[in-house]
């Protein structure tokens, strides 16, 4: 049975623990690292395994990714990503990103012809941390499902960029300049 869930969350203090997790959990499979360019003019070493899907994400307008780590046989593959400073309504904007960050998933998870198996489970959630001022999007499935994934995003992109913009259309989204 197919599993997609999405769901909200707030959690205090989670991220440091999540991200010395990970970092531990890497070291029962050590992860060749290569560059991805996340802007114009950075790049940064990120797990291999995860370069193309991380880089697409980061030319889509109004988000960017914080961090990743491409898993192994016990942990996930995960995706931090966040929306960048001048949207102004950072929970609402993450909201509508995440709707049709799952309907696109959604609709390549479920169909005996879909792109991602659906033996594959996948979540999607919006989470917070601080004072509930810095949110952020968590994706994770399973490391075996990387590559179906990337290519749902290569080839949904325009369609996702689509609905980014629609979002960005939001006048108290973005600071007027």
């Amino acid at each position: 049975m197919s599993k997609l869930r999405v769901w909200l969350r707030w959690v205090r203090g989670w991220m440091g623990i999540r991200g010395e997790y990970i970092l531990l959990s890497c070291f029962y499979r050590p992860h060749i690292q290569a560059v991805a360019r996340i802007s114009p003019t950075e790049t940064v070493l990120i797990d291999k395994e995860l370069v193309t899907l991380v880089e697409l994400l980061n030319t889509l307008k109004g988000i960017q990714t914080t961090e990743c780590c491409q898993g192994n046989k016990i942990e996930c593959a995960s995706i931090f990503i966040k929306p960048v400073d001048d949207i102004v309504d950072k929970c609402s904007y993450l909201f509508a990103f995440a709707c049709k960050l799952a309907q696109i998933l959604a609709d390549n998870h479920d169909k005996s012809n879909s792109l991602i198996s659906p033996a594959y489970e996948i979540d999607l959630s919006i989470n917070w941390y601080g004072e509930k001022k810095k949110p952020f999007i968590l994706l994770r499935f399973p490391s075996e499902s990387i590559k179906s994934v990337t290519n749902v995003f290569v080839l949904e992109k325009t369609q996702l960029q689509h609905g980014i913009e629609g979002i960005l259309q939001s006048p108290y989204l973005t600071e007027v300049v």
